[in-house]
């Protein structure tokens, strides 16, 4: 008995360990240098720290990021990028944007 308790709770525990890895998501910081759009609603954000960020046309937010990114840019603030992949480099081109700060 103890030892089916046991194992029931090492898998709940592996379990949430689970989710919480599904659940990640990673950020970068960077003042942008670049900003390009294209009439398929492509977004492109060079950033002057190394790195690029790529809003795609699909992405349901792309308009008012785009107007979040005009408006940093033209105050000349940084900007962080959240992006679903905990794994994203900020010196590479990341295009799984899940938001953006304007800081």
């Amino acid at each position: 008995m103890k030892l089916r308790l046991l194992l029931a709770g090492l898998a709940a525990l592996a379990a949430v360990g689970a989710s919480c890895q599904a659940l990640a998501s990673s950020e970068c910081t960077g003042t942008i240098t670049r900003l390009y759009t294209e009439n398929s609603g492509y977004v492109w954000v060079q950033f002057a720290e190394g790195g690029a960020a790529e809003i795609l046309a699909d992405n349901p937010s792309k308009a008012s990021f785009y107007a979040g990114l005009l408006a940093a840019k033209l105050a000349g603030r940084p900007v962080t990028f959240r992006y679903w992949k905990a794994t994203s480099v900020c010196t590479q081109i990341n295009s799984d944007v899940q938001g953006v700060w304007i800081n």
